[in-house]
């Protein structure tokens, strides 16, 4: 999001963790590595000091964080956005929503997180469409399949919906980097989105298979429903429109 926002006349910055970003996506868009191991003193640290040279603070994820920039800086504007998994695999739900409060504006990704977090605004996950566009691609399905994910459920559904033949790419045991994904997709037709995390069946977009309909790739959803094209919601003028006034 921040190189459209910049690119819409807006400084912006980027601060992660370098072990957040193993498929090269930080050095892809032009911003510096973060710390090369996950100290949360040191990061939030260096993001407190960086946070004085922004008007708005956007975070993903770090939630303990929001407490911290509340209190260094009462006056500016705090953005939590939630993906999912943030808000599924909170270790205590009651500190997450406890440090939630520190936030003038809550986000969520997808629709399924905008259930769990019913006052948060849905903002749709936004797509590179100068990286992903419509590419010459194979023919054959396949899915991506993370370790935190419970692939014996996403397996079974599968074999209900009569979906075979499917290749499973672990991106954490064979890591590309983020700016040769089109090249995996070129080798496929069709993305599988079945998804199971913490035993329930996520029934939203992942951001894999927005990247492949924005590649020109079918994708077969929970429901078996095969979808073509990229919604016009995800793509980068839309989603800054659908940013909340700050």
């Amino acid at each position: 999001m921040a190189k459209w926002q910049k690119k819409a006349g807006h400084e912006a910055y980027v601060h992660s963790y370098a072990q957040n970003d193993p498929f090269g996506t930080l050095p892809y868009y032009g911003w510096p590595n973060g710390p090369a191991r996950s100290d949360l003193q040191d990061f939030y640290g260096k993001a407190l000091e960086l946070a004085a040279d922004y008007d708005v603070l956007h975070v993903h994820f770090l939630y303990g964080m929001l407490p911290l920039l509340r209190e260094s800086y009462p006056g500016k504007k705090i953005v939590m956005h939630y993906h999912g998994g943030d808000v599924r695999r909170a270790p205590d739900q009651r500190v997450r929503i406890q440090c939630e409060k520190a936030a003038d504006y809550v986000l969520a990704a997808h629709p399924e997180v905008h259930a769990a977090v019913p006052h948060s605004t849905l903002i749709p996950t936004i797509i590179d469409t100068d990286l992903f566009k419509p590419i010459k691609h194979d023919t054959g399905k396949f899915m991506i399949h993370w370790s935190v994910l419970d692939y014996e459920l996403m397996h079974n559904h599968m074999e209900k919906l009569g979906i075979k033949d499917v290749d499973i790419y672990k991106r954490e045991e064979k890591p590309r980097p983020c700016y040769e994904m089109p090249k995996l997709y070129a080798d496929y037709g069709t993305y599988v989105n079945i998804i199971y995390s913490s035993g329930v069946l996520i029934k939203s977009f992942s951001k894999t298979a927005l990247e492949c309909l924005a590649c020109g790739l079918d994708v077969i959803d929970w429901d078996g429903k095969t979808h073509t094209g990229l919604p016009e919601e995800h793509k980068p003028e839309n989603v800054l429109k659908a940013l909340p006034y700050m």
